[in-house]
């Protein structure tokens, strides 16, 4: 009988270990999980970031793209007046 008792205790001793062990193993994850939302935050910034350089730089292309035209339009005029002749 003396045995029962001691093996309960035993048992309690180790479920209070898993729990202490669980809530060290939770712990972690909440501080992995708070790492990994700072770094996604940062990230996102600097997404954003060069998404307003790439926008920058496309309205730049839009403008030197437009330039283009008008000089290969004034190129086509030159060989209309040349092949006229």
């Amino acid at each position: 009988m003396t045995t029962a008792p001691a093996n309960l205790e035993r048992k309690v001793r180790q479920l209070d270990n898993d729990v202490h062990s669980i809530h060290e193993i939770l712990d972690q994850l909440r501080s992995t999980q708070t790492r990994m939302a700072a770094t996604q935050a940062r990230q996102g910034n600097r997404l954003d970031e060069l998404a307003q350089h790439l926008e920058a730089h496309d309205q730049r292309f839009d403008a030197v793209d437009q330039r283009f035209d008008a000089v290969d339009s004034r190129l086509d005029d030159v060989l209309v007046l040349l092949r006229s002749r």
